[in-house]
C-alpha cells in the first residue's frame, strides 16, 4: 500500500511539474507575442502621426497654390477692380480655411510623433476591450 501511495505521489508530482513547465513555456510565448505586438503598435502610431503631418503639409501647399492664384488674378490689368476684390476675398477665405485645416492636422500629429508609446498602450487597451466583447 505504501509503494502504491509513493508511486501515485510521484506520478502526481511529475504531472504537476509537467503542467508548470508547459505553463512557463506558454507564458514565455505570450510575453514574446505581447512584446512584438507592442512594437507593432508603436510603429503604427508613428506612421499615423506622419500621415497626419503630411496631410497638414498638403493643406498648406493647397493654401499656398490658391494664394499664388490670387496674386496672378490681382496683377492682371484687364479685370475690373470689384471682380479682383471679390475673387481675392473668396480665395483668401479659402486659403485661410486650408491653413486652419493644415494646422489642425499638424497639431493632432505631434503628440503621436513625440510620444508614440503612450498612444500604442492606449490603443492596446482599446484593442483588449474590443476582444473582451
Amino acid at each position: 500500500m505504501d509503494k502504491v501511495l509513493i508511486n501515485l505521489t510521484n506520478q502526481v508530482s511529475e504531472g504537476v511539474s509537467t503542467l508548470f513547465q508547459t505553463a512557463q513555456q506558454l507564458l514565455a510565448t505570450v510575453m514574446q507575442v505581447a512584446h512584438h505586438l507592442y512594437l507593432i503598435l508603436v510603429r503604427q502610431q508613428v506612421i499615423l502621426g506622419l500621415q497626419e503631418f503630411l496631410w497638414g503639409i498638403l493643406w498648406y501647399i493647397g493654401a499656398f497654390v490658391i494664394y499664388r492664384v490670387h496674386l496672378v488674378i490681382y496683377k492682371k490689368d484687364n479685370i475690373a477692380h470689384w471682380d479682383k476684390f471679390a475673387a481675392g476675398l473668396f480665395l483668401v477665405i479659402i486659403s485661410l480655411i486650408l491653413v486652419i485645416r493644415g494646422t489642425e492636422h499638424i497639431i493632432t500629429s505631434l503628440p503621436r510623433l513625440l510620444n508614440p508609446e503612450y498612444y500604442a498602450i492606449k490603443d492596446g487597451f482599446l484593442l483588449l476591450q474590443q476582444i473582451k466583447r
